[in-house]
């Protein structure tokens, strides 16, 4: 299985960036060359391991150069994915702006947020709570990254470390209203 350390060894880079870099993380600071390289690489294993579908990559391209903005970004991407013949009964938004986006194209579209599609967002923002439906997503409890951070660094400044160490930060999916279970017959 092909992981973010190894797309950033291959790109030369910290696992931090590629992660950053795949979220579209539009407050890094990294130039459109080191963008363009690490995304190239995450396709190229991608197709190495067969599951590449440029049917559901959209125009990450477009958005190197141009609009960082999730909100932007999440409308844009859902209005393609809703222009197909067989649009998907879900979707997991990379944040919870890029959600924002979605329910506004998949409103423009006439369709239903869950009847038609369930979506999910990433981050828990304070106002993913009134979106309406309110917004099913995982929450990463930032304070535990902070913590964790903190302890790294001090531990790594405090001792003769040279391996990595790998830390789990616990999620949680906070279930709301923009998802539905669907019957096999729907599908």
């Amino acid at each position: 299985m092909t992981t973010i350390k190894d797309i950033a060894l291959k790109a030369n880079v910290s696992i931090g960036t590629v992660s950053r870099v795949l979220n579209f993380d539009d407050t890094l600071s990294v130039s459109d060359s080191t963008r363009e390289k690490i995304l190239k690489i995450a396709e190229e294993f991608m197709i190495e391991k067969g599951i590449y579908n440029k049917n559901y990559l959209y125009g990450v391209d477009k958005y190197i150069n141009n609009n960082r903005f999730p909100y932007k970004m999440g409308y844009e991407l859902m209005l393609k994915v809703l222009s197909k013949d067989d649009i998907p009964t879900a979707m997991f938004a990379g944040n919870d702006a890029m959600a924002i986006g979605a329910y506004k194209a998949i409103a423009e579209k006439g369709l239903k947020i869950p009847a038609d599609i369930s979506i999910v967002g990433f981050d828990d923002y304070p106002y993913s709570s009134y979106m309406v439906p309110s917004l099913t997503t995982v929450k990463v409890p930032t304070d535990c990254l902070g913590d964790a951070a903190a302890d790294l660094l001090l531990e790594k400044i405090n001792s003769n470390r040279d391996y990595p160490k790998k830390i789990l930060i616990p999620t949680q999916l906070k279930i709301r209203k923009s998802c539905m279970k669907f019957s096999c017959n729907k599908i």
